[in-house]
């Protein structure tokens, strides 16, 4: 076996920040202001918008404290707002700015160029990456790395 085998975490993580770094060409020249790994957060406030932290990790299946790093960012940028619960004054729930809504415009925008980018890379590699890497993180997850072998594991 050779040792490139024994580092995937490390080829996972530069795979992803290529496309990170490549997305956020194609979004910045669009004029998307938003960090790349902030997207998902601005889209899912569209979508629903007025979330608690907890309940926009859950909607874009993130850690809460993950959540609560980019907030900050997003708040500073006048991308969204906060206010406090009416039934309950120790939630705060967020909600798009003027701006963060012109923003999800041009990220929706950006997804249709961004969708023939990943249809030509899916084209070339001979299947779907999205589907792929969810069949991996489904694996992972039956039959985690630290598994015996003989029992598939949920965790």
């Amino acid at each position: 076996m050779s040792p490139e085998n024994y580092f995937i975490g490390k080829t996972a993580e530069t795979i992803s920040t290529l496309i990170t770094k490549q997305c956020e060409i194609i979004l910045t020249r669009n004029g998307v202001q938003v960090p790349v790994k902030s997207c998902s957060i601005i889209v899912t406030l569209h979508r629903l918008d007025g979330l608690s932290l907890n309940e926009i990790a859950r909607e874009t299946d993130s850690s809460p404290q993950l959540i609560k790093q980019k907030l900050p960012k997003l708040l500073k940028l006048s991308l969204i707002k906060h206010e406090d619960d009416a039934s309950d004054k120790r939630r705060r729930l967020f909600f798009l700015t003027d701006k963060g809504k012109l923003q999800v415009e041009k990220i929706l925008e950006t997804f249709q160029e961004l969708e023939r980018s990943l249809d030509r890379l899916n084209k070339h590699l001979g299947f779907s990456l999205p589907e792929k890497l969810e069949e991996i993180k489904r694996a992972l997850t039956e039959v985690p790395l630290h598994s015996d072998g003989k029992h598939s594991i949920k965790q």
